[in-house]
This record gives structure tokens, sequence and C-alpha cells, in this order.
């Protein structure tokens, strides 16, 4: 159950970064900061449309990096994921109530006596 859970947070994290992508390149279409001191170029329009490409860049880097995180754990077979079978069988053999169907056959037939 782990396996398709990674898959699917890994999708929306990929997601996550194709939006920053995205609202990025309108950004940049826009005129990055230009639009909020007007059409002239000042160095507070500049700084803060150079800010904000860093932290879309930054954002969408972060996400996708999260993302192949998860599609690595998704895909790559673990050991403790509890899809080891002999693991859970020697589990199952290892409960006190297991032995009660192996008791040897004078005990067994004693108790088909007291029937």
């Amino acid at each position: 159950m782990k396996r398709p859970l990674f898959l699917v947070a890994g999708v929306l994290w990929l997601l996550f970064a194709v939006g920053f992508g995205f609202f990025l390149l309108l950004y940049l279409a826009e005129g990055a900061g230009l639009q909020f001191f007007g059409w002239m170029f000042s160095s507070g329009s500049v700084l803060l449309g150079l800010v904000h490409v860093f932290g879309f860049v930054i954002a969408a880097f972060l996400c996708s990096t999260i993302s192949a995180s998860l599609f690595a754990h998704s895909f790559v077979r673990n050991g403790d994921d509890g899809e080891n079978f002999d693991e859970q069988e020697t589990a199952l053999n290892s409960h006190p109530f297991s032995q009660l169907s192996a008791l040897p056959e004078d005990q067994s037939s004693d108790s088909e006596a007291l029937r």
C-alpha cells in the first residue's frame, strides 16, 4: 500500500513543480516586477522581479526534487515495506496459538478421548 501512495504523492509534487514553472513563465511574460511600479525600470522593480524569479525557480526545483525522491521510493523495492512473505510467514508461525495445531500424536488422541 505504501508504494502506490508514494507514486500518487510523487505525481502530485511533480504537478506542483509544473505549476510553479507555469507561474514563472507567466510572470516573465508580464514583465517580472515591472507591473508593481509601472512601466519604468527602477532598481526596486528589477530587484523585486529578480527575487520573485529566483523564488519560483527554487520552489519548482524543490518540488521536483521531492517528486523524484517519492518516485524513487515507489519504484525501488525495499526489504522492509511489508511485502516479504517469508518474514510474514515466520511471524505467523511464531504466534502462540499457531502451535496448537502441531500437537504430538499422544496429546491429540487424549483430547479425542475426552470428548
